[in-house]
Parts: C-alpha cells; sequence; structure tokens
C-alpha cells in the first residue's frame, strides 16, 4: 500500500515525529526557513491536529496549532477556512503542495521518505 493512502491519523502521528526531531530546519513553500522548536502535542479531537505549537521562523518564536493534510488542497475540502478553531493554523504540513493556502504563514513539504522513516508500522 503507498503511503499516501494510509489513514491520515497514522500519516499524521508520523509526520508529529518527523517535526519532533531537534535541531533541523525546514525550507517552506514559501521559501522562509523555519525551525521546529516544539512540534506541541497531537490532536485527537476535532480541531487541528497539532496544538501549542513552536516556530521559529522570520527571526521570532511564533506558538500556535499545526495541520496535517497528504494533499494541501484538502483545507480547502474540508472547509477548514470556515472553521474558526482552524484560525491559529501557522503550519500547514503536507505531502503533496497541490493548492497553496494563503492565509497560513507557512506551509510544508515533508518528503514521503521522512514520513516512511519515521513511520509506526516501520518500527
Amino acid at each position: 500500500m503507498a503511503i499516501e493512502n494510509l489513514p491520515e491519523r497514522l500519516l499524521q502521528r508520523a509526520a508529529h515525529r518527523v517535526l519532533a526531531r531537534g535541531g533541523q530546519r525546514w525550507t517552506c513553500t514559501n521559501a522562509d526557513v523555519i525551525q521546529v522548536i516544539s512540534p506541541g502535542t497531537v490532536n485527537v479531537h476535532e480541531g487541528p491536529d497539532y496544538h501549542h505549537m513552536a516556530i521559529l521562523g522570520n527571526g521570532r518564536v511564533t506558538i500556535g496549532s499545526g495541520e496535517f493534510h497528504v494533499r494541501s488542497s484538502s483545507w480547502k475540502h474540508h472547509d477548514h477556512d470556515a472553521d474558526r478553531r482552524y484560525n491559529d493554523v501557522i503550519l500547514h504540513v503536507v505531502l503533496e503542495d497541490d493548492t497553496p493556502i494563503a492565509r497560513i504563514p507557512w506551509t510544508l513539504v515533508i518528503p514521503y521518505a521522512e514520513i516512511g522513516r519515521a513511520s509506526c508500522w516501520e518500527r
């Protein structure tokens, strides 16, 4: 089974493991270089996938939520723009950036290989 066909909850947790690696610098789709100071906590309820993230970007630390999708277009398909629970999302973590989401400061594309290495199904 291809990684992108696995349940989103499983992929969300694997992405969280990738984000939890300390000291890694990431280049976002807007060319900003960020560092995840804290990946926050995984949310198992409705709303953003990660709460209380801390991101160092543009010379300052920003605290907010993060959302994971296989494809960035899922943001619109899930109507997150109309849901106020997603107003504080600062990082959109995706495997494929097929639709830019302007209201989120940073979109980070995590390579499939990184997700595969961090996956719980390979441990």
